[in-house]
């Protein structure tokens, strides 16, 4: 997801519904064929896919030109968005082995910092 999100940096996600999901957002999902969760962009949404009602999304990585093969689709209903990130945060908790509370501690400062600037209002 280059060049927005990097390698350690730390995602912070909401569960919402796949009906609010547009071109544009950044989902996370489980690939089938990575064996683990992925981080792309939503470049398509269908309603229907083969004869299989959806929606259906397909996602492309930043760093890349042509968009993923599988399409992705949620059973639950939800998909998680990222909502923000936090650049570098998830390289000091993986590597974080004493001192993880004054870590927790820093990290909900720049949290509780990050998240009252962004719903400021403009004067």
């Amino acid at each position: 997801m280059e060049p927005i999100l990097r390698p350690g940096d730390l995602i912070l996600t909401k569960p919402t519904e796949v009906k609010h999901i547009d071109r544009g957002d950044i989902i996370v999902f489980w690939s089938e064929s990575k064996d683990g969760n992925i981080v792309h962009r939503v470049v398509d949404v269908r309603q229907n896919l083969e004869g299989k009602e959806g929606p259906w999304f397909q996602t492309k990585g930043d760093a890349v030109r042509i968009p993923d093969q599988e399409f992705v689709y949620s059973s639950s209903g939800e998909v998680s968005t990222v909502r923000f990130y936090l650049p570098y945060v998830g390289f000091m908790l993986e590597f974080s082995e004493a001192g993880s509370f004054v870590l927790l501690l820093v990290l909900g400062v720049v949290l509780w910092r990050r998240i009252r600037e962004s719903n400021k209002v403009p004067a």
